[in-house]
């Protein structure tokens, strides 16, 4: 399942401009958190799905924290997500609804509250993310890819590549399914490159593409 070649032509425009493309909102500091919960946690982050409280609206966003050895990662994620809402892509990559540095152990206490683990890689002044939390998602999986799903997979990496963004880490647990809406939405940004040569885009569909044929829609035991 490859791009076709109309589709390929338009996704290797030239490259945007980074002064063109406009910064995330700040955090609201009147934005207030409740009843966090870790939903995710790795080398780079952790994550926590939250209530999130503004003015008289209550919605709950996902928390995307890096500690500060890890703010080259940081940076790279929002930047990815500021040329995405540059270039108007959405659905197949997470809403974005702002970000904020260097937050003190106070602050990180008052959103998390008694929600860190002992084991927790945190460790203040941390930056976050704050995005869209996307209910009753799981990896992809043999247990939840169809043949539509494969094509919402490489359609939704078509259009990161179109906005100039490399993933840069092509994997099931960086792909999301919502199997009752059949939405595929592609996460973690946290190693991506801007504006990459059209060898390196190619290269990285090409590895989707790998994915979903080996590993998942036909996964290694269906060889034996």
């Amino acid at each position: 399942m490859t791009t076709d070649d109309e589709g390929w032509a338009e996704a290797t425009k030239d490259n945007i401009d980074p002064k063109v493309v406009r910064p995330l909102p700040r955090i609201p500091k009147a934005v207030s958190f409740q009843n966090a919960r870790l939903v995710g946690s790795g080398l780079h982050s952790e994550v926590y799905s939250v209530s999130a409280t503004y003015k008289t609206k209550t919605v709950t966003v996902a928390l995307k924290f890096f500690s500060e050895a890890w703010k080259e990662k940081f940076e790279a994620e929002v930047r990815a997500y500021e040329f995405l809402v540059h270039s108007s892509v959405s659905g197949v990559v997470p809403t974005v609804y702002g970000c904020d540095r260097d937050w003190d152990l106070e602050r990180l206490q008052k959103t998390l509250g008694n929600t860190r683990e002992p084991t927790s890689r945190l460790r203040p002044p941390v930056s976050v993310v704050m995005m869209e939390y996307i209910s009753e998602s799981v990896p992809l999986s043999p247990d939840n890819v169809t043949w539509r799903i494969c094509k919402e997979v490489l359609r939704g990496l078509y259009l990161i590549h179109s906005a100039q963004v490399l993933q840069r880490d092509v994997a099931e647990r960086n792909i999301l399914v919502v199997s009752s809406t059949g939405r595929v939405v592609w996460v973690d940004f946290s190693s991506s490159h801007i504006n990459p040569d059209d060898m390196e885009s190619w290269d990285e569909s090409k590895m989707a593409d790998s994915i979903l044929y080996q590993h998942v829609v036909y996964p290694p035991q269906m060889h034996g």
